[in-house]
């Protein structure tokens, strides 16, 4: 059992001091190297398998860990990346992580970066925070 989760039990706002926005953006961060290194192992892991990403720029709206994990393995390797936190919130079980991101990965990538909204939602799944859902806006 992980102290933040003890702490919690004693103190639900103690978990606030615990889990701060440094801690997400670390946890953003951190997903996001995974896929830069093409680290699917490490993604595996990292994902639960009801994790969902949403995007309207895609053909198929919402694709599951599986198709995900593909798409970023295969379809869109991740060159770089540049990141600016737009917002996090926390809540004692789920925090939700709004950042505006200039991505180098796109299939016949050319040099030109995309910028994105993302906003993903982490939940507190058996002591560990798991990315549930990524949803994308294309800027």
């Amino acid at each position: 059992m992980q102290i933040a989760t003890l702490y919690y039990l004693i103190n639900p706002k103690l978990l606030m001091l615990l889990y701060d926005e440094r801690y997400f953006k670390h946890l953003t961060l951190y997903w996001t190297n995974l896929w830069k290194d093409k680290d699917r192992t490490q993604l595996e892991q990292l994902l639960p398998d009801n994790f969902n990403y949403i995007s309207k720029t895609r053909k198929k709206l919402c694709i599951n860990k599986e198709e995900w994990l593909k798409l970023a393995m295969e379809g869109y390797p991740l060159d770089d990346y540049e990141m600016i936190f737009v917002n996090i919130t926390i809540h004692p079980q789920t925090a939700i992580v709004v950042t505006h991101a200039t991505l180098y990965a796109m299939a016949g990538y050319i040099g030109m970066p995309d910028q994105f909204i993302l906003t993903d939602i982490w939940c507190l799944l058996n002591e560990t925070w798991k990315p549930v859902a990524r949803t994308t806006v294309h800027l």
